[in-house]
């Protein structure tokens, strides 16, 4: 009984801690900090949660299980993402995002059993007070960010907007959303000490909230306050009145803060006034991703799978005009999880997750109706909830790992608040040594990310080498990270490039053309090995990566370029003709493309085309000597001998250093 206890209070312990760490364990300078080391935190607390679990059912002799109202939605989401294996590219990345998912499940059950577990009673309250502690953490880091103090290197610097632990203003931002009505609804009702100690949290969740200038989250917060009136007066927390005035002097307080900041209020108008590129790219975004999803109903693209598939239809709704400053627009995210959901998983995954929405809110109203001492916690989550889901509309706050932990985590409380939650009780001294080889497994399962982990610590090494010019350290540390992790393309690229800076062509080659294989939808990938290919002459080998860019990017001059080179490279000339001809009408005044279809008429035998696009591009860049080598050509093969000597000879004397190879065709010629 002694263990039993003991590995109860450390189930219980570490599902706490879980929740408390996730928004704080970060790595700011790995190779992403807004994803790698939170995701793998948690995912390995949830595991060694569980394997807590398993041994605590086994020393106390009885398994606990929880029930709760989300089963079905939960089963379904899981079920439904799991179909997409067979669209997704990249497997690797599919069953880890799924692994994510699963452990998101997982955590709300413990949470459920921990709760059952706790003989003193008290857990549900304990999380509540830990998920708090944490993001108050968080927020008066946010605010010193603001004021010019930071403690670590982050990658990305936003300009003293707070972004905290979480790396960015808009992942800090919905995750305060999710509590701020709740501690506004607390500030009123309680008394004394706490009602101090809970109206200064507001106020600090509050500035750091209007501190990280996230529009989108500005529009959730209102929704959420107005929310949160709503509730409190409907179900007698707040009498109406009271609940208006609070409501209205919360709103008027932030809308004054917005319009003394200079730089909110700048943001807050350019979005207005469409003058900001955000709001565009965000359109831009919606529109791709939802070609994505009618030509990806059933399945989406698989779980993690949208950041490889997207590139693919990025250009959908784009104009030649927006490819002048950039190649390519690539994201990880439709910046609207309405839509990202649908385009991932597929709209059957997407309906059962809308599904566990709906039902958390049934759970928050029967909550409000029939608990009268959980009345108030159920009013401010749910408010909490609808800022959330008005934020999502712009934003990815459910991709953001500590954000969506504890949205589970609330969602779990919630319906113990409904007096839902709940579990039956099976005597386990015949299978206690099951369940231990269950926490066993369950301990291993959470060493899964370490691997990951380590590799982004060695690329974190890699690059901090680099940037002290020690470039063959460097490509040791990117090379470890590529053999720690030989599935993760962001690991392989880097090593490539690594890999180029010491000129060991060999593994350059080597890498990118892994990291191709494993995410064909990134421009910088395939770019990066069709230049290694063209270095080598492998005519062959260059369609692929060069079919990869101009799916991606059809319009960028870099594009076609590059698949008509390599359409003319493998002979197949008419192909090659009709994508540089296409790029001439796109780009009239691009030199390049008439001097590269001048040289593919002149292979298909067409001397009079190859002739007249040769003189096009050399009026259109004179100082090109491709250009005049190839309108030399063309006067020979049309016949003009005097022509084609004269070309050659102004070759030799615009361009010096071209003299062997244009004496060389003078003597042909003659």
């Amino acid at each position: 009984m002694k263990y039993a206890k003991l590995a109860g209070k450390g189930f219980e312990l570490s599902v706490l801690l879980t929740a408390f760490m996730s928004v704080l364990a970060v790595n700011p300078a790995g190779s992403d900090p807004f994803w790698v080391a939170e995701k793998y935190f948690f995912t390995a607390s949830v595991m060694l949660s569980a394997a807590f679990f398993a041994a605590y059912c086994a020393l106390s002799g009885r398994l606990i299980v929880p029930r709760s109202p989300y089963k079905i939605a939960l089963a379904g989401f899981l079920i439904a993402g799991f179909t997409g294996i067979f669209t997704a590219f990249n497997t690797p990345e599919f069953f880890d995002r799924m692994f994510l998912n699963l452990s998101y499940a997982v955590f709300l059950y413990l949470i459920i059993a921990a709760s059952a577990a706790d003989e003193n009673g008290g857990f549900m309250d304990k999380l509540v007070s830990a998920l708090l502690l944490s993001a108050f953490i968080a927020a008066c880091y946010g605010i010193l960010q603001s004021a010019g103090i930071d403690f670590m290197p982050w990658s990305t610097n936003f300009d003293r907007r707070a972004s905290s632990t979480l790396g960015n203003p808009n992942f800090l931002a919905g995750h305060l959303l999710l509590f701020i009505p709740l501690l506004y609804i607390y500030a009123f009702l309680e008394k004394g000490a706490a009602r101090i100690v809970y109206a200064v949290m507001a106020i600090i969740f509050t500035t750091a909230l209007l501190l990280t200038q996230t529009r989108g989250a500005y529009l959730g917060w209102a929704a959420s306050v107005i929310a949160a009136s709503a509730f409190a007066s409907a179900f007698n927390i707040i009498k109406r009145r009271a609940a208006v005035i609070l409501a209205s002097a919360v709103l008027l307080a932030g809308l004054v803060f917005v319009i003394l900041n200079p730089s909110a209020f700048d943001r807050i108008k350019s979005a207005v006034s469409m003058d900001d590129e955000a709001g565009k790219i965000r359109v831009t975004l919606w529109k791709n991703s939802m070609k994505l999803i009618s030509d990806k109903p059933v399945f989406g693209t698989g779980a993690g799978n949208f950041p490889i598939t997207y590139p693919y239809y990025q250009s959908a709704n784009m104009k030649p005009a927006d490819f002048e400053k950039a190649d390519y627009y690539k994201s990880g995210h439709a910046h609207n999880d309405f839509i990202q959901f649908a385009a991932e998983y597929g709209l059957l995954a997407a309906g059962f997750f809308f599904m566990f929405v709906f039902v958390f809110f049934r759970c928050a109203l029967s909550a409000m109706k029939e608990n009268e001492s959980g009345r108030s916690a159920a009013a401010g989550i749910a408010a909490g909830m609808i800022g959330l889901l008005v934020h999502a509309f712009f934003n990815f706050p459910f991709q953001i790992v500590p954000t969506c932990a504890a949205f589970f985590a609330l969602a779990a409380y919630t319906c113990a608040l409904a007096g839902r939650a709940e579990f039956d009780e099976i005597n386990t001294e015949k299978n206690k040594y099951l369940l231990f080889a269950c926490a066993v497994f369950l301990a291993a399962a959470a060493a899964y990310g370490a691997q990951r982990l380590t590799a982004d610590d060695y690329l974190r090494k890699a690059k901090e080498a680099q940037h002290y010019g020690n470039l063959k350290s460097s490509f040791e540390y990117a090379s470890e990270a590529a053999g720690v992790f030989p599935k993760g393309h962001e690991y392989l690229y880097y090593a490539g490039a690594a890999a180029r800076q010491v000129n060991d062509t060999k593994a350059s080659m080597d890498y990118f053309k892994r990291a191709f294989d494993l995410n064909r939808g990134d421009w910088d990938y395939a770019m990066k090995l069709f230049e290694e290919y063209v270095a080598r002459r492998m005519g062959d080998e260059l369609l692929a990566p060069a079919a990869a860019m101009y799916m991606v990017s059809p319009y960028s001059p870099r594009a076609i370029g590059a698949f008509g080179y390599a359409l003319f490279m493998n002979a197949r000339y008419k192909e090659a003709s009709a994508v540089f001809e296409r790029g001439m009408e796109l780009w009239k005044d691009n030199y390049d493309f008439p001097y590269q279809v001048s040289a593919v008429y002149g292979s298909m035998g067409d001397n009079e085309k190859a002739l007249s696009y040769a003189l096009k591009a050399v009026s259109m860049a004179p100082e090109h000597a491709g250009a005049l080598y190839n309108l030399a050509v063309a006067y020979y093969k049309t016949g003009n001998k005097n022509m084609a000597i004269k070309t050659a000879r102004e070759l030799i004397e615009k361009f010096p250093e071209q003299k062997q190879m244009a004496e060389d065709f003078i003597k042909a010629a003659k």
